[in-house]
């Protein structure tokens, strides 16, 4: 499905969303009849995250494009790199990419949830000490005060979308490893 004539264009404040049409209308009908239709709920989770942050977006004034290449780099962890996206009080949206063989060390945030949307690579999640494996196009919900880290075991770079709500900068407390 080629994006120039199979997209729908949705500005939402600071990012400009590009959602093929077939997506965004199976994303109308998981918001309005969640409990009513046979969607994953990972699906589902990603569904509201999504209506979550376009409604709060489409109350800012000035419309931003957001992107890599809009925004500094920071390293965290061994060579990890995170891109700034969206910062406010009410979520936090990041690119991250993280190099084959590197790991983030075991923490928790107290109020916050994290959904991790895989954009390319795999990416393994130890959670409340279980392992889960996570492959590109796929995302994980991560609860408030769940014990969590992700890690590149692979031999490819991984990167990802993390959505943070609410947006609280500070919320992490390290566990170790």
């Amino acid at each position: 499905m080629g994006y120039c004539s199979a997209v729908t264009q949705i500005r939402a404040g600071t990012v400009l969303l590009w959602i093929p049409r077939n997506t965004n209308v199976y994303l109308k009908l998981l918001i309005r009849h969640r409990f009513l239709q046979n969607a994953s709920a990972r699906s589902l989770h990603f569904a509201r995250s999504l209506y979550f942050y376009v409604n709060i977006q489409h109350m800012e004034k000035d419309n931003k494009i957001a992107g890599k290449e809009y925004t500094a780099a920071y390293t965290w962890g061994d060579a990890c790199k995170a891109w700034l996206l969206q910062q406010s009080e009410n979520v936090i949206i990041k690119e991250e990419m993280m190099p084959p063989d590197t790991s983030e060390s075991l923490h928790l945030h107290e109020g916050m949830e994290q959904f991790f949307y895989i954009l390319e690579g795999q990416a393994t999640f130890i959670l409340d000490g279980k392992t889960v494996h996570i492959k590109s196009r796929e995302g994980l919900s991560i609860r408030a005060g769940l014990p969590h880290k992700i890690i590149n075991n692979t031999k490819e770079p991984l990167t990802f979308i993390v959505i943070s709500a609410p947006g609280s900068a500070g919320d992490r407390i390290e566990i170790g490893d």
